[in-house]
């Protein structure tokens, strides 16, 4: 499922499994050339053709061809062409100053358990990059990469030729939560002063599924467009510094958007010449709307007056929200478009309403503490996610399958205790789980209703949920909430082999992303769990993975990109027998038996 899992793990699921990806890298610069607000990056790579040799191919070669085709490949999408060496480093590519640009790449065989790779930048930015990778990725800590070491070395490639490439981590990005709101703390300190984003938007924006970040699954052997974006932005194309209050985070709900305009960047010039506009125009637009050159400039302003507009005053409160700069400066004549990913919502933040109690934090997925209707204090207690978010395929189901996992059950605010161990409950086994029909995975925790008296649970909705009823989406991962309205109920979803039963859509109010897989939809009005967050159409294809469409009985298809669905909980009540166990063989039983 393309939502809203991030990692694809064995039922598991523990803070093992969490690690690989938090100690995937440990860059480094050893530079002094750092960037400012004020200024562009002085580390990007000036030719876009650039050596790649081995210092010690030995140790690693059933992996050389493997790394050298994904980076190759993946990294050509932006333009540069690696495709020159792979071979063992001579003698001058040892050199500390090498003659043309050059990325070495050397394997470490004594690498601690967390260790997948490092990346320094050398004491020429732009010129020398020196990454190191896990010899063995069956050595690490991730028992994935035990499975498919061959994965996670292209992954950990990806990441850190990203690095030699000017990305940041993506999970440092101001938006990123860090600390205790932050549900992949490390055991290494995550500095918010990274250079590249102070205040400034060119290095693209936050997005927890990204080869950058942390949060990120070691599955993933291609560039996400979150990367592609931000490489295009830095390498591609003519850039306007943006800075003030309102470029520090993306998607930040404002109703007043102050910006200074800074630098114009011109990646074609020699150097990345760097100038300052004389004037500048704007307009402001819908996010999906394209800053053509045509209508809808400001007059021309001194590039000392900074932006100052009243958003509410144009847009309906919960309009994303992108600004589209042109500049003139006085070596070019011809304007320049900037190329910010970055975003605002119009309006209050709604998330600061949220009652987060009853939702339990699951490694990688959200998911919720639930009870039945009828269910009695002294019954197991339960909880509830998706299917895929325990490592489900397609068709398959788990009846009774003892489990070590854990959840972790959030305070009010949306807090906590994941990383510390605390407040930790265990779950015995997972009742029922399938891929099929609908995506669901209902856990029995060690422990009664009557033992968790202090913690809220969800009450299961016998009732299905109906077209414009009023939800919110509640995200335990993320601590976010998101309000809307069910805009159709279909009769069968697709998604490449999975096939589900009566998926909702949602009103374009809900739009969710990465990570919120097994986030509970609350009817407003009973207060009651009517349906579980599963999918969206990524990529606007038609019935395929990570693409799903909707098919009505008479065999009417739709799909469209950006398109987000919730699967009904109803369902679980046709299957429940007078003990309270899921029983496929009753009558009105849709759930799959294996």
């Amino acid at each position: 499922m393309q939502f809203m899992t991030i990692v694809t793990c064995v039922l598991t699921l523990s803070c093992l499994s969490l690690l690989s990806a938090c100690f995937r890298s440990n860059h480094s610069h050893t530079s002094n050339q750092i960037s400012t607000p004020s200024e562009f990056p002085s580390f990007l790579w000036a030719s876009r053709t650039i050596q790649v040799c081995f210092v010690n191919p030995e140790v690693a070669s059933s992996y050389l061809v493997p790394i050298k085709n994904t980076v190759v490949r993946e990294y050509a999408r932006i333009g540069f062409d690696l495709s020159k060496g792979w071979s063992t480093c001579t003698a001058q590519e040892l050199d500390e100053l090498p003659n043309s640009p050059l990325i070495r790449i050397r394997f470490s065989t004594d690498a601690p358990a967390p260790f997948g790779g490092s990346t320094a930048v050398g004491a020429i930015y732009g010129k020398l990059s020196d990454i190191t990778l896990r010899a063995d990725p069956k050595t690490h800590i991730n028992p994935f990469c035990h499975k498919e070491p061959e994965t996670c070395l292209k992954n950990w490639a990806l990441h850190e030729v990203g690095h030699s490439f000017g990305l940041e981590h993506n999970h440092q990005h101001p938006l990123a939560k860090v600390g205790e709101e932050y549900p992949y703390q490390l055991p290494i300190s995550i500095s918010r002063t990274d250079h590249a984003f102070q205040s400034v938007n060119y290095l693209g924006t936050y997005d927890p599924l990204s080869i950058m970040s942390y949060s990120t699954a070691q599955n993933y052997t291609e560039l996400l467009p979150v990367d592609i974006r931000t490489l295009e932005a830095l390498y591609r194309y003519p850039t306007v510094l943006l800075q003030g209050q309102s470029a520090e985070e993306n998607g930040r709900y404002v109703s007043q958007l102050q910006l200074n305009i800074s630098s114009l960047r011109y990646p074609d010039a020699i150097d990345y010449e760097v100038e300052k506009p004389n004037f500048y125009r704007y307009k402001v637009v819908p996010r999906d709307e394209s800053c053509d050159l045509d209508t809808g400039y400001s007059p021309p302003i001194p590039i000392a007056k900074p932006i100052d507009e009243d958003l509410l005053a144009v847009f309906p409160k919960g309009t994303q929200v992108k600004i589209c700069v042109v500049g003139v400066g006085p070596k070019f004549t011809q304007p320049f478009t900037s190329h910010t990913n970055l975003f605002w919502v119009i309006g209050k933040d709604p998330s600061k309403n949220y009652d987060y109690q009853g939702l339990i934090h699951l490694d990688q997925c959200s998911g919720a503490l639930i009870r039945f209707e009828g269910s009695e204090p002294k019954d197991p207690a339960l909880a509830l996610t998706n299917g895929h978010c325990i490592g489900l395929s397609p068709g398959q189901v788990l009846r009774n399958q003892a489990t070590e996992l854990y959840v972790y059950p959030l305070d009010s605010k949306g807090k906590s205790r994941y990383f510390q161990g605390d407040d930790a409950l265990q779950v015995k086994e997972i009742l029922y789980a399938t891929l099929g029909v609908t995506d669901i995975a209902i856990l029995k925790l060690n422990a009664t209703y009557q033992d968790l008296a202090k913690l809220k649970f969800f009450t299961l909705a016998k009732e299905g949920a109906n077209k414009g009823s009023s939800i919110d989406v509640l995200s335990s991962l993320y601590a976010e909430g998101f309000s809307c309205q069910v805009d159709h109920i279909a009769e069968r979803l697709q998604e490449g082999e999975a096939s589900f039963l009566y998926p909702m859509r949602y009103s374009q109010e809900c739009k969710l992303f990465p990570g919120t897989s097994g986030s509970p939809l609350i009817d407003k009005r009973s207060g009651k769990i009517v349906g579980i967050n599963a999918t969206g159409n990524d990529g606007g294809e038609r019935c395929t993975k990570q693409n799903p469409c909707e098919i009505e009985s008479d065999g009417k298809t739709t799909f469209q990109r950006g398109f987000g669905y919730a699967l009904q909980t109803a369902l679980i009540y046709d299957c429940l027998n007078t003990k309270g166990e899921i029983d496929t063989n009753l009558s009105l039983c849709r759930l799959p038996e294996k």
